[in-house]
């Protein structure tokens, strides 16, 4: 990140260089200070203001959270085979010194060896001694490393390497600032080159956009900007590459007007030689005012490329010039084949080229003509050696006329500069035995990877997959290991013919309703159904359905698609009764048997991610289908988690228009929310479980965390049993029942309803199932679907009024016995109770009706929980209990039980119409 007060200064120097040089001046204006932070936290960005971070193949221990580190996360390894490698964009050439900032530990290197790629070539001389001079919560330690003259562009980087002995290294941020601009008078930041502004033809838009007058950063005489709703993606803006330039390799060059109220993360679409790519964004809230560098492309004319940028959700998107610096000559493609005739008979064979229209890159590739053994005119590889997830290259099919099963084999030119593993995916349809034609559902093999260092120039059999008709399918490869990887050409063999599987069962009902997020363009955020306002009024569960519209409710959530929708029924049941349905599609967490961050896992981790989308093709166009939850608190202990959420979500935003994705977080620390808009831009919605600190969504969230959508709360209902105070160390405190209904009134009002501009709703924990350290703690329904005082409140926050008959109230619980006499457990103090065995004690209630109803007292003795959840009741104790007096059940005796322990008395009060109040208490028996 760079500093915006910084930002400013250098826009500044940049428009009085741009003033003196019109009149003739040629001594440059020097802006500095600046500052320049590439944090971990940039781990595969396509594009971004301060660089990229990278990690080597390897055993990592995970993107985990530490307060004391830059941004709150870091990545750590000790496997010596690995590094990370930060490459900072450099806009100004000059002086620069750099800095380190890690957290010290006595298992961290003492002498972690230190690469600096500078503009007069690569200092390997320095080490860093992590055991020393780390960061504190409150205190940031900038460690100098030295002062390098750096070249304005991206071609220079810091790398941090591991060595054998067991110790670990600390991945997290590098700082560099600018001492001294370069001494020598400084030309144009780019070369002269081709403009094509906004008033270039053909320069076309599409959707809403306003031309404004220009100033002195743009362009021109004028520029344009979105006017229509942010993030509206029909909003594009494009220039077309002109027909009369040469074949070659150019700089492609954009140029904006800057502010805050512009998109941090406007998407670009590029179609250049190698295909489209659409992984790039630009951040227009900084660098204003000059030509800054996108990526170098082959351009060929006739070909119909572009340069297209879109509306983003971030802010206004501006579009005024390109800029296309040509660097070197190519020979002319031919003309665009035409795509090949799809297999329809066994040994029919069908290749797909780089050339081909159906081949496209993400991230950084070039096209190449060196070496041998490649198809057509030239091959794709990527421009950088450096692991990096996000350079793809994808083959697709065009719709397959023949089910059956093919043969697939790649090609490549071989070379020592290629890497001995490349990981592939390939979509097929295998296992797949019910199936639905429109592009429904496949799984995804992530096993496959190629030596590309051998067997160059020939075809090399990967697999043999089903695919079916009607469907279109891919093969993909990536950078993630790093090397200068080839993209030439995959060949489909039909092997064998096989049958059209049955379809999957369709719901009864006609087809999805849409749910869509509405920005009124001031910040705000709402959600429609149906066109139809919509603001979420939901249940943690799916346990009964029928008593959520009773009490109001028009949502729930599911946990686990495969046990919480049984089938269609769920989901049928809720349209009926007109409640939406959030589905759980519920990703393993980081500590339950799989690593987000270790290549050992993948297979582990493509097979529940195909699982998901299996069940977003079954059960996407079912018209009580609201939303798509991907994960229950998947963030704890390591993001590498949303690079899987986010593929997740793409596949949703790419097959299921309808819905949103939502991404569920365990409490709202700002850390995770910014983890999710960096790393996951495929999520629509941020949603929070957060009970006692409920108070602090909305300021974590959207002001710390920077959220710019909506939010929802996913969990809320009295302080969770690890929020509270505990007796003995054991027994946490447990409010009565009437007092956790009107405490979770409260925070319904102030902290959901209380902020509409940015919550779009919220689910109540838990509607029925036992979940908690008794069996009373959370739930609004308990045994026989009784109504507690929690059913009451919530039913008059979303209803404004209560039910007809309401829950009997627990208004006092008090214990008398041993050495203790009316003793009431105050949930701010900790009180212990401890008794001898058979020491008698009494219990004594305080219980009323609203309606008067007669009132009936159920005592009992029950084992103490243990501190895990549970979903069964503790065992209860039988024949310690005497009666007091008759006509007086809301006193009840007992003798401690004789085996020593941890023991709660729990009273149930019921009003004889399916109405129910509780409260208890917990002792020790010594």
């Amino acid at each position: 990140m760079i500093v915006k007060k910084q930002i400013a200064k250098l826009l500044i120097a940049v428009l009085l260089c741009t003033a003196l040089q019109l009149f003739g001046q040629t001594k440059t204006i020097r802006a500095e200070p600046l500052e320049i932070i590439v944090d971990n936290g940039n781990n595969y960005n396509q594009v971004n203001l301060s660089g990229t971070f990278a990690k080597s193949p390897g055993t990592w221990s995970g993107n985990t959270i530490n307060s004391a580190a830059f941004e709150s996360n870091y990545f750590t390894s000790n496997d010596p085979a690995t590094y990370g490698v930060w490459k900072p964009i450099i806009p100004i050439s000059g002086e620069y010194e750099i800095y380190m900032t890690w957290v010290s530990h006595s298992n961290r290197s003492a002498a972690a060896p230190l690469e600096i790629k500078h503009k007069n070539g690569t200092d390997a001389s320095r080490t860093v001694n992590q055991k020393i001079n780390g960061s504190q919560v409150g205190s940031r330690v900038w460690n100098y490393i030295g002062a390098y003259e750096l070249q304005a562009g991206e071609d220079q980087h810091v790398k941090l390497s591991n060595i054998a002995g067991g110790d670990y290294v600390f991945y997290d941020a590098v700082k560099l600032v600018l001492k001294h601009a370069s001494e020598d008078p400084e030309p144009d930041p780019t070369p002269p080159g081709t403009v094509l502004d906004n008033t270039y033809s053909p320069f076309s838009t599409t959707g809403s956009w306003i031309r404004k007058t220009a100033t002195a950063a743009v362009y021109g005489s004028d520029y344009m900007v979105t006017s229509g709703p942010a993030g509206n993606p029909e909003n594009t803006a494009k220039w077309s590459i002109p027909d009369d330039m040469p074949a070659g390799q150019y700089d492609l060059y954009m140029r904006w007007e800057a502010g805050e109220d512009k998109a941090d993360a406007a998407p670009l679409e590029i179609k250049f030689d190698l295909g489209l790519a659409t992984s790039k964004t630009v951040n227009q809230q900084q660098l204003g005012g000059r030509w800054n560098l996108i990526g170098t492309y082959y351009f060929t004319p006739g070909h119909g490329h572009y340069v297209m940028i879109s509306g983003s959700d971030d802010g206004v998107t501006v579009a005024d010039a390109l800029k296309l610096v040509f660097k070197k000559p190519t020979s002319a493609l031919p003309p665009d084949p035409a795509p090949p005739e799809m297999p329809t008979n066994v040994g029919d064979e069908m290749m797909i080229d780089n050339t081909d229209s159906r081949f496209s890159v993400s991230g950084s590739w070039m096209s190449d003509t060196t070496g041998a053994g490649y198809e057509g005119s030239h091959y794709a590889r990527v421009t950088d050696a450096t692991p990096d997830r996000s350079n793809a290259a994808k083959w697709s099919t065009s719709k397959m006329k023949t089910s059956g099963k093919y043969e697939i084999y790649m090609k490549w030119p071989a070379g020592p500069e290629r890497p001995e593993a490349v990981p592939l995916q390939i979509k097929s349809s295998d296992g797949m035995e019910a199936y639905s034609p429109a592009n429904s559902n496949y799984s995804v093999d992530s096993s496959p990877f190629v030596n590309q260092r051998e067997n160059g120039g020939t075809w090399n059999y990967i697999g043999t997959y089903e695919f079916k008709s009607g469907d279109n399918y891919f093969i993909k490869m990536s950078g993630e290991y790093g090397g200068l990887i080839a993209a030439d050409a995959v060949k489909l063999v039909l092997k064998e013919i096989t049958q059209d599987p049955i379809p999957y069962p369709n719901p009864r009902y006609s087809g999805p309703i849409k749910v869509e997020i509405v920005h009124d363009g001031n910040g705000s955020f709402s959600l429609r159904r149906n066109g139809q306002p919509y603001f979420l009024k939901g249940v943690a569960g799916s346990e009964n359905v029928e008593l959520t519209a009773t009490m109001g409710g028009n949502a729930l959530r599911t946990y686990n698609h495969e046990d919480s929708l049984n089938g269609w029924d769920i989901l049928d049941r809720a349209y009926e009764n007109g409640v939406g349905v959030m589905i759980g599609l519920f990703l393993l967490q980081q500590d339950a048997g799989i690593d987000y961050s270790n290549p050992a896992y993948k297979n582990k981790i493509a097979e529940q991610l195909n699982k998901f989308k299996q069940a977003v093709m079954q059960y996407k166009d079912h018209p009580a289908v609201i939303a798509w939850a991907i994960g229950n608190e998947t963030d704890k202990g390591n993001a590498d988690v949303w690079y899987h959420v986010n593929e997740l979500g793409k596949f949703i935003h790419d097959n299921d228009p309808n819905h949103p994705t939502v991404a569920v977080l365990a409490g709202s620390s700002p850390a995770k929310v910014k983890n999710v808009k960096a790393i996951a831009p495929h999520i629509d919605i941020i949603a929070v479980n957060t009970y006692t600190h409920i108070g602090n969504a909305y300021q974590n969230v959207v002001v710390e965390g920077g959220w710019n959508g909506p939010y929802m709360i996913t969990e809320f209902g009295p302080d969770a049993t690890y929020e509270v105070k505990n007796v003995n160390g054991l027994a946490p405190i447990e409010l009565n029942s009437d007092q956790k209904a009107k405490l979770i009134y409260e925070r319904y009002q102030n902290h959901i309803a209380g902020h509409p501009d940015k919550a779009v709703g919220s689910f109540v924990f838990k509607i029925a199932d036992i979940v908690g350290t008794t069996h009373t703690w959370y739930n609004l329904l308990l045994e026989d679907h009784k109504k507690t005082p929690l059913f009451d409140e919530i039913s008059r926050a979303w209803t404004g009024t209560y039910p007809v008959n309401r829950s009997p109230a627990v208004k006092e619980l008090t214990f008398s016995g041993g050495a203790y006499g009316n003793l009431a457990l105050d949930p701010s103090v900790a009180a212990e109770v401890q008794l001898n065995p058979g020491d008698p004690f009494l219990m004594k209630a305080v219980a009323l009706d609203p309606e008067a109803d007669p009132l009936s007292y159920v005592w009992e003795i029950r084992d103490e929980f243990k501190a895990d959840y549970t979903s069964k009741p503790s065992r209860q104790i039988p024949d310690i209990i005497y009666d007091v007096q008759a006509g007086e059940p809301n006193k009840m005796g007992f003798y401690a039980p004789m085996r020593s322990g941890h023991y709660r008395v729990f009273l149930s009060v019921y009003d004889g119409n399916h109405n129910v109040g509780t409260a208890n208490f917990p002792f020790q028996v010594k």
